[in-house]
């Protein structure tokens, strides 16, 4: 029996059909469709094309090109891309934040890298990078060269979603970033509806009503400019990284 002959028959059986109902199906007498298992005859290609969607598969499975017998989700394939697209941006996003002329920049350099050598540990991505080549004189590295260095397209998609969750880490312990998921419930109902309101519709409004609309305050002190942008920011790339999961 040829390759061909043999996954007919496997996939007959496996989704329960008898010959006499595929020979139906396929509008031909039981004795043609049978000769298509045995392998004395082989199916025309539209044949051959219709038999592979009844049995859910594709015709270079049954021809034996491939090993896998599931036909391809253009759907899911465009969503792959686009989470997977995204995570090059998600990962950038992170990593820029840590640009600036904090007093904590060393220790917060130290945890980037830390991130990206735990990452490259857990996923067995190798790379080397030139820290002398990104760093200034004393030692602080610029992060824009980091990323360069980084060389995100070619990188597994395993790496890059472990980095991406490892470098939130960090930008949420040095208070770069705001969690939506974490925003504390705070005593007055009035406050909790303005956070539950913004997460809800910030998606749909523009920066400047999202500011006439809402007061932002956290710990008692209204957002400067620069937390008002990260927030919005932070806001809309937890709906989309979401959305694409």
């Amino acid at each position: 029996m040829s390759v061909l002959s043999e996954r007919i028959k496997e996939l007959r059986n496996k989704r329960g059909y008898t010959q006499d109902q595929l020979a139906e199906m396929l509008n031909m007498k039981r004795a043609n469709f049978s000769s298509y298992e045995t392998g004395r005859t082989i199916p025309p290609s539209d044949t051959l094309g219709e038999l592979a969607n009844l049995l859910n598969t594709t015709t270079e499975y049954l021809l034996g090109h491939t090993d896998n017998p599931f036909p391809v989700d253009e759907s899911l394939m465009k969503a792959a891309a686009i989470l997977y697209n995204q995570l090059n941006e998600s990962i950038s996003y992170f990593v820029l934040l840590c640009e600036g002329d904090f007093v904590f920049s060393k220790k917060l350099q130290n945890d980037v890298m830390n991130a990206i050598n735990q990452a490259a540990e857990e996923s067995n991505e190798k790379f080397n990078i030139n820290f002398k080549g990104i760093a200034d004189r004393n030692g602080l590295i610029d992060y824009t060269g980091l990323l360069s260095e980084l060389d995100l397209d070619q990188r597994s998609n395993d790496f890059k979603l472990v980095l991406l969750e490892k470098i939130k880490e960090v930008a949420i312990k040095y208070h770069l970033w705001e969690d939506p998921r974490e925003f504390p419930i705070k005593e007055s109902p009035s406050s909790y509806v303005v956070e539950k309101e913004l997460f809800d519709k910030s998606i749909e409004l523009s920066d400047e009503e999202i500011k006439e609309k809402f007061e932002f305050k956290i710990d008692g002190r209204e957002l400067t400019e620069e937390e008002y942008n990260r927030m919005i920011a932070a806001v809309r790339f937890e709906r989309q990284f979401r959305d694409h999961k």
